[in-house]
């Protein structure tokens, strides 16, 4: 399509969605969506860096607890974070992944995922929908019987894609061996950094931690025996979504045209998010800007004469 987005990409990053169930998806989803070799604190400076593998390591589950931002969560939502904590079935550190990115883009879309399964709704690879309720709360639902909630905890949105956001999500669980949903809570702590390689090139990078609590002893018994499943579909989903990041980032640059269409055509989008969507573009602001001006300088000679 007159997009230039990754269709092969999108359907690869569809294709485990459910397995993982909506509240890994959900995060998944915030991007937000990938940091920078082992610290998201350092700033790419040469092209794309190699992927680092996810881990589940006791060490790095032990970082990604002090990762945590305990003394800036509310009162009762530290309670829902320790608990999830102290309680998970399966923790998982995503693959560590530089993207070329604009810090822009990745901001925009890290706060919005509704544009994201817009988008994917449009192409017709994913009948996801994710819905707004609130500035920090989100539910989704596949039409097919699965459905979720993601709620923003904490969130430092910084200059330059250098962000901290902490998670809450919940939904239910359906794969095979399991004879029968489950219902899972997870905590999400995503960080991101941006910064750009030798040529000038605009390069994010993020990290997501998860920590998965599944109800019920028996659940959590088979969660840890099928855990290589989840965190295996988890890492693929991960990483294929921050590709659809990275070749929307570079859409917005080479086909601005092409994603003013496609802002025309999603549907439940406030309008407002409509038209920042579209003046992410250089080339259509700019358009969008002149238009302006043009119609004030007409509206000036008409008020002169």
């Amino acid at each position: 399509m007159a997009l230039c987005l990754s269709t092969r990409a999108v359907v690869r990053a569809w294709s485990g969605w459910r397995r993982i169930g909506t509240g890994v998806l959900l995060v998944v989803l915030m991007q937000a969506p990938t940091v920078y070799a082992q610290s998201p604190d350092r700033t790419p400076t040469t092209g794309r860096a190699p992927t680092v593998r996810g881990s589940s390591d006791p060490m790095a589950e032990a970082a990604a607890k002090k990762g945590i931002p305990w003394n800036k969560l509310s009162q009762k939502n530290r309670r829902i974070a320790h608990y999830i904590v102290r309680n998970n079935s399966v923790f998982r550190r995503m693959p560590t992944q530089t993207i070329e990115c604009d810090p822009e883009v990745f901001t925009f879309l890290a706060q919005r995922p509704e544009i994201v399964t817009g988008v994917w709704n449009v192409m017709g690879v994913s009948p996801l929908e994710v819905r707004r309720i609130s500035p920090t709360t989100f539910r989704a639902a596949d039409n097919a019987g699965t459905e979720g909630a993601l709620r923003v905890l904490h969130a430092d949105w910084g200059p330059d894609a250098k962000h901290r956001v902490v998670l809450y999500a919940e939904g239910v669980y359906e794969a095979k061996p399991l004879p029968r949903p489950i219902r899972a809570h997870s905590l999400l702590v995503l960080q991101s950094a941006a910064g750009t390689n030798a040529d000038g090139t605009p390069m994010v990078t993020a990290r997501l931690d998860s920590f998965i609590h599944f109800e019920r002893a028996a659940a959590d018994l088979v969660a840890k025996t099928i855990s290589p499943l989840i965190t295996n579909t988890a890492d693929h989903n991960f990483v294929e979504t921050m590709n659809f990041v990275s070749t929307f980032s570079q859409t917005t640059q080479r086909n601005p045209r092409g994603i003013a269409r496609l802002a025309g055509r999603l549907e439940n989008l406030d309008e407002q998010v409509r038209g920042e969507l579209i003046q992410l573009c250089p080339l259509q602001s700019e358009q969008t800007n002149e238009a302006t001006r043009q119609a004030n300088r007409v509206t000036n000679l008409m008020t002169v004469h």
